[in-house]
C-alpha cells in the first residue's frame, strides 16, 4: 500500500500511508553523529523491494514521484552495501560520516518529493 500511496496521487487515505512511508524512511535514517559502539543500524532488506514496487507503478502514474523515489531507494541500498563492506577498514569515522551524509540527503529528497504533491497537507 505504501508504494501505491506514493504513486497514486488520488488514492483514498493517501496522506496516512505517506506518513507511514516517511516514518519508515526516518526509522532508516542514521541520526548519530558518530557510529554507535554496537555498529550503525543499516537496513539490508526492504529498500530494493520497495524500489521495485515503485518502479513498476511509475509507468501507470507518470506524474507521480514514484520513479525518482525508486531511484533514491536503490541509491540508498547501494550505499548501505558499500558502507557495510568498508566500515571496518581504513577510517571508520570518515566512512560512517560519508555514508550518513549521503543517506540523510537522499531521505531529505524523498521528503521534498512527497511534500510537493497535491493532497499532501504539507503541499506548498
Amino acid at each position: 500500500m505504501l508504494a501505491v500511496a506514493v504513486a497514486d496521487l488520488d488514492m483514498p487515505r493517501r496522506n496516512d500511508d505517506i506518513a507511514t512511508f516517511l516514518s519508515l524512511m526516518e526509522d532508516w535514517a542514521p541520526r548519530a553523529e558518530a557510529p554507535p559502539t554496537d555498529g550503525a543500524s543499516v537496513p539490508t532488506r526492504g529498500l530494493v523491494a520497495l524500489a521495485n514496487m515503485l518502479a513498476a507503478l511509475a509507468d501507470r502514474y507518470p506524474t507521480s514521484p514514484a520513479r525518482e523515489i525508486a531511484d533514491l531507494l536503490r541509491e540508498m541500498d547501494y550505499a548501505n552495501e558499500s558502507y557495510l563492506e568498508k566500515r571496518d577498514t581504513g577510517d571508520p569515522l570518515r566512512t560512517y560520516k560519508k555514508w550518513r551524509t549521503s543517506q540523510l540527503r537522499r531521505i531529505s529528497s524523498i521528503h521534498e518529493l512527497l511534500a510537493h504533491q497535491p493532497g499532501n497537507p504539507d503541499h506548498i
